[in-house]
C-alpha cells in the first residue's frame, strides 16, 4: 500500500464482506513514524454513494420543477398577454380599428393588465371617433355639394343677368353712333 501516493486496495474477507483499506503515512518532523489505515465496507460506499444520488436528484428535480413553475408564470404573466397586445397593435397600425385584447389575470392586477384595460378603451375611443369623424365627413361633403350647386346657379344666373344687360345697353350704343 506504501507505493501509491493514496494507496488503496480492495480486500474480502472469509466471511465474503469486501472492505476498501485506506492508507495514509504518519510523519512527524519529516521522519516517518508508521502509517493509518482505514478500512471502510464497500457496501457502505455504494450506499452512501447512492443517497448522495438520490438526494442530488431530488433537489435538481426540485430545482426543475421550481424553474419550470417560473417559466410558466412568466409566460403566463408576461409573454402572452405583450405578444397579444403587440399583435392587436400591429393590427391597429395596418388599418384594423376593432381590436380587443382580453385582459387575464391569474392573481392579482399587475401592470400588463391595467395596459390592456387602457388598451382596449383606448381602442374603443379611437374606433368611435373614427366613425363619428366619418359621418361628420359624408355631413360635409353633403353641405358642400349644397353650395356647390348653389354656386353654380348663381353663376348661371350671373352669366345671363350679365348677357342680358350688356345686349340692352350694346343696343341703344349703336344707334347713338351711328352704326
Amino acid at each position: 500500500l506504501n507505493a501509491a501516493n493514496t494507496p488503496t486496495t480492495n480486500v474480502t474477507y472469509g466471511s465474503g464482506e469486501e472492505y476498501r483499506l485506506l492508507s495514509q503515512s504518519l510523519e512527524i518532523t519529516g521522519v516517518q513514524q508508521g502509517s493509518v489505515l482505514v478500512a471502510q465496507p464497500i457496501d457502505n460506499l455504494f450506499s452512501l454513494s447512492r443517497s448522495i444520488q438520490i438526494v442530488l436528484f431530488t433537489v435538481t428535480s426540485i430545482f426543475a420543477l421550481t424553474a419550470l413553475w417560473f417559466w410558466l408564470a412568466a409566460l403566463l404573466t408576461f409573454t402572452r398577454p405583450l405578444s397579444q397586445l403587440t399583435d392587436a397593435t400591429t393590427k391597429m397600425s395596418q388599418g384594423d380599428l376593432n381590436q380587443k385584447v382580453k385582459p387575464a389575470y391569474w392573481f392579482f392586477r399587475d401592470e400588463i393588465t391595467v395596459l390592456t384595460e387602457n388598451f382596449n378603451s383606448m381602442a374603443e375611443t379611437l374606433s368611435e371617433s373614427y366613425a363619428s369623424l366619418e359621418e361628420k365627413v359624408k355631413q360635409r361633403t353633403q353641405e358642400l355639394a349644397v353650395a356647390r350647386d348653389a354656386a353654380v346657379a348663381a353663376n348661371k344666373s350671373k352669366s345671363e343677368f350679365v348677357s342680358v344687360v350688356s345686349h340692352e345697353l350694346k343696343l341703344p350704343m349703336t344707334s347713338i353712333k351711328g352704326y
